[in-house]
C-alpha cells in the first residue's frame, strides 16, 4: 500500500538503538526549536546530531546498507512529522501506528 510506512528495515536493530534513532532524528528535525526553547529557559544548547553519527553509531553498515539507511531515515522522519506535527492523541496515534506502519511489533512499541 502506498499509504503505508515501511520500517521493516528498523527490526533488525535492538529496541534501545532504534530509540535512539527516533530521538537522534528528533532532534536533527527540530534542532533550531529545541535550541530556540534551551537559549529561551538560560539553559545550555543541546549538542549537534546528525546522520552520519546515528548511522556509525547505531548501525552495522555490513548488515545495513547506506541505501536501506537512508530510506529509513526518510520514513522514519514521516512518522516524526505525522505524529509531533499533528499533536495526535493517543488513540489517534494507535490507530495511525496499526494502519501505516510496517514493521515488527518491537518497532511499533517504540513509536508508540
Amino acid at each position: 500500500m502506498e499509504n503505508q510506512i515501511d520500517l521493516t528495515a528498523a527490526s533488525d536493530l535492538d529496541r534501545k538503538f532504534f530509540l535512539a534513532f527516533l530521538k537522534g532524528l528528533a532532534s536533527i528535525k527540530y534542532e533550531r526549536l529545541l535550541a530556540q526553547v534551551a537559549i529561551e529557559n538560560h539553559e545550555p544548547e543541546p549538542d549537534h546530531m546528525d546522520i552520519e553519527f546515528l548511522y556509525s553509531n547505531l548501525f552495522n553498515p555490513n548488515v545495513t546498507t547506506s541505501e536501506t539507511f537512508n530510506t529509513l531515515v526518510e520514513n522514519c522522519m514521516r512518522v516524526i512529522s505525522d505524529l509531533l506535527e499533528k499533536n495526535a492523541s493517543k488513540q489517534t496515534m494507535e490507530e495511525y501506528i496499526g494502519l501505516r506502519i510496517v514493521g515488527s511489533e518491537d518497532v511499533k512499541k517504540v513509536i508508540a
